[in-house]
């Protein structure tokens, strides 16, 4: 069984590499992580000084820790939907122990939006 550290890891070495986006061929629009982003820039490599995480880089941390979650359960013969939600649950968590480990951050703009004025 993958335990949340070893998920937390897996999650980071991922999302902290270089930022790959998804392109869409037939319809040429380009995804992309509206929500996160990293605290501090890269420091080094071809995005330097970017905080962005690529869409693709989101999506492989996940099917990563879902192909690891599979290879974990196959023993106790978990059903599809188990390793679904397990992996959503370890995702979820890692991105929250990230955000607490100061590694990833909402997008500053989007906690902006969320304040309400009170008069």
């Amino acid at each position: 069984m993958i335990d949340i550290k070893t998920a937390t890891m897996l999650v980071k070495r991922v999302i902290t590499g270089l930022p790959i986006e998804i392109y869409d061929d037939e319809t040429g629009e380009v995804s992309s992580v509206p929500d996160y982003e990293l605290c501090t820039p890269r420091p080094e490599g071809d995005c330097a000084g970017s905080r962005e995480i690529g869409s693709a880089n989101i999506t492989l941390a996940f099917n990563l820790l879902y192909q690891k979650i599979i290879a974990s359960n196959w023993k106790v013969k978990a059903t599809d939907l188990d390793n679904v939600s397990l992996t959503k649950e370890l995702f979820h968590e890692a991105m929250q122990d990230l955000q607490k480990d100061k590694i990833v951050r909402m997008k500053p703009a989007l906690v902006r939006e969320s304040f309400k004025i009170v008069e």
